[in-house]
């Protein structure tokens, strides 16, 4: 059964979900949320951006570091070949990059991806450790993982506006995450002394 309406009628919410299985969706989305955003934020914003950083201006370090960050969630997980021959690490190696070959779908998720990245950088930045960055890169993962599994898309609906179920792939969710980063500008108390921070 499907009903009810979500993003202006992009997606109709699914109630096909038993007790249990939306149990067990959500605490997966939840350890999925924690472990990713522990790993991901350590990594990204804890030793890339902060080792590019101690060389270069912050402002500069940042967008290095969150279009690395950007850039590698378009590397896929090739197949295993099935025969092994001269030619099967290139086949392996151009099944990798497939994600950059959807012009209309790499441009609005590899910005939001920057913005996202660009965001979570701040936050560090701003208050100088990682435990801001992680708690909102994992409430949005546990969120996004939900609204995927708790929704369903509506047919006629252009992706590349709306989003998918991941939603980062829409130019919608550029506004959305335009919009988080104006607001956790203007609401820093300590914007200035952030921006002055070499």
């Amino acid at each position: 059964m499907r009903g009810g309406s979500t993003w202006l009628t992009a997606r109709t919410i699914d109630f096909r979900h038993s007790g249990n299985a939306l149990i067990t969706d959500l605490l997966g989305a939840t350890l999925t949320a924690i472990v990713v955003a522990i790993l991901e934020e350590s990594l990204f914003r804890g030793a890339l951006f902060g080792a590019l950083r101690k060389n270069n201006p912050w402002s500069l370090a940042l967008f290095l570091s969150s279009a690395i960050y950007a850039l590698l969630h378009f590397f896929g997980k090739p197949a295993t070949p099935t025969t092994i021959n001269w030619s099967s690490g290139f086949v392996t190696l151009a099944s990798m990059f497939g994600g950059f070959t959807d012009l209309e779908m790499f441009v609005p998720k590899f910005f939001n991806l920057l913005i996202v990245g660009i965001i979570l950088g701040f936050a560090f930045h701003r208050t100088g450790n990682l435990y801001f960055s992680i708690g909102l890169h994992a409430g949005w993962i546990f969120w996004l993982k939900s609204y995927g599994m708790l929704t369903h898309k509506i047919p006629e609906i252009t992706v590349w506006i709306w989003g998918s179920g991941k939603i980062i792939d829409g130019w919608l969710a550029t506004l959305v995450l335009l919009s988080v980063f104006g607001f956790l500008f203007v609401r820093n108390p300590n914007t200035k002394r952030a921006l002055d921070v070499a």
